[in-house]
């Protein structure tokens, strides 16, 4: 059981916090194993694989993910039977964005509100870096949807569009 118990914790140490990670490490070394049916639900939730969008402009969307939220890039899937590319760009979280691109793909505005996913966001450390990635953001060019502000459920957040106008939320949990 303690080496069924361990790779499952080296698979989901992505999704876990390091904090809680390191409790349970600690404790599978020196045999004591303080699992309560919630620690143990937790090894089991799913998580968010990847998020995809479609885009004319896949590398200048690579470009603005992986320098301004610090994503790590694949190299380019190519089918050109298809008229298709894509990248994957890996966060630390554990969460990815495949970003696609394909010949026939309608290019459709973006509406804030419309059905469907409407926005993503991105978790930072500090209120300082949220307010420092948004004027970043804006020196270089991108349009702030939404100034930096304390949300009513205690979130600290600007909203952003990326180059293709998707609403990225910047934010850090005061509370």
């Amino acid at each position: 059981m303690k080496r069924r118990l361990t790779q499952i914790f080296a698979d989901y140490k992505a999704a876990l916090d390091i904090k809680f990670f390191a409790k349970i490490c600690v404790n599978l070394r020196f045999n004591k194993f303080p699992f309560t049916k919630q620690t143990l639900y937790i090894l089991y939730i799913m998580r968010i694989h990847h998020i995809t969008i479609w885009t004319f402009r896949l590398e200048e969307m690579k470009e603005f993910y992986t320098r301004y939220f610090k994503g790590t890039s694949n190299e380019k899937y190519v089918n050109p039977k298809k008229g298709f590319t894509s990248y994957f760009i890996r966060f630390d979280s554990g969460a990815d964005l495949e970003l696609m691109s394909r010949t026939d793909i309608q290019n459709t505005p973006i509406e804030e509100n419309r059905l469907g996913l409407t926005h993503f966001a991105f978790a930072l450390g500090s209120k300082e870096e949220v307010l420092l990635l948004t004027e970043t953001l804006r020196t270089d060019g991108y349009t702030i949807a939404g100034e930096p502000r304390t949300s009513g459920d205690g979130y600290f957040e600007s909203v952003v569009l990326d180059p293709d106008g998707n609403r990225i939320e910047c934010v850090f949990k005061t509370v």
